[in-house]
């Protein structure tokens, strides 16, 4: 687990090609939020690749000493580290986009594309999908609603 940007956390799991990157924020007993689910944490892949590095193991390497970097820069520091430019956001432990959050995920996609890689998100909940469209950025972000689906890009046919 790497300590994040005042109280968010992130989970982080590499697969062949993709850095999976969860955040969750830092809960306080005495804030009424439940912890996240343990088990998620450090899920095996599931996509038929080998789990080749955990958050402890990039921990053991990473301090974060000094001023704390925001979402965006610790996410962009991952994909330098981890030689990869194709990143997954799970934001499934997210209670409520914020409109710094919503900006963070902008700047890093922004700088993701730039340097010519993919940013997809996976696992909004139909209220954060709503405060995306409500912001004009739902089309945006490359949203799915699982892991797998994210990676190899998959979408619903839709009626016609």
């Amino acid at each position: 687990m790497i300590q994040i940007a005042q109280g968010w956390q992130l989970a982080v799991e590499r697969g062949p090609g993709w850095l999976f990157v969860r955040p969750f924020h830092n809960f306080h007993p005495d804030d009424g939020l439940s912890p996240p689910d343990e088990g998620l944490i450090a899920q095996p892949l599931s996509l038929g690749g080998t789990k080749t590095a955990l958050a402890d193991d990039i921990a053991a390497t990473q301090t974060l000493d000094g001023p704390q970097l925001d979402l965006a820069e610790q996410v962009w520091q991952l994909l330098e580290q981890n030689f990869t430019r194709r990143v997954v956001l799970e934001l499934d432990q997210i209670g409520c986009l914020t409109s710094d959050l919503v900006d963070q995920l902008t700047q890093l996609q922004e700088h993701v594309l730039a340097e010519g890689g993919v940013m997809r998100v996976c696992g909004l909940s139909s209220l954060n999908e709503a405060v995306l469209s409500e912001c004009g950025l739902l089309g945006r972000f490359l949203c799915y609603s699982t892991r797998p689906d994210a990676v190899m890009g998959y979408h619903p046919p839709r009626p016609r």
